[in-house]
């Protein structure tokens, strides 16, 4: 697959376990006099059969967890490195196969969609 801007064709994930999920801190570390670290952009990292998937998002908790499955739209970022996931596409399911609304993810992420490239 070619690299892609976001903005090329989608390749979906479709009910997938979640292997593990992590956020990582991309902004300067900041101390809780100056908000602290929570709302800062973190890179979101789920990782599915071996391969990893991201986006960044201005929040340190968790949209999905491991054990449950997903789906979702992803795009190579432009230099075919980084799977971008479509935060906007992004559903999970519990162990009892019941839909999670994440309402959350749709506050973060819906209006990050340009940000969405590392």
């Amino acid at each position: 697959m070619t690299p892609g801007n976001g903005e090329g064709p989608h390749v979906r994930i479709e009910r997938a376990a979640v292997e593990h999920y992590g956020t990582y801190l991309k902004d300067k570390s900041r101390p809780p006099s100056r908000g602290g670290n929570k709302r800062a952009w973190h890179q979101h990292v789920i990782t599915i059969a071996g391969e990893k998937y991201s986006f960044l998002a201005p929040w340190s908790g968790k949209f999905v967890y491991s054990g449950e499955t997903v789906s979702f739209d992803w795009d190579w970022d432009q230099t075919g490195k980084y799977r971008n996931i479509d935060g906007r596409t992004l559903v999970a399911w519990n162990s009892s196969g019941e839909p999670q609304m994440n309402i959350s993810i749709h506050r973060w992420l819906l209006p990050l969609c340009s940000r969405c490239s590392h």
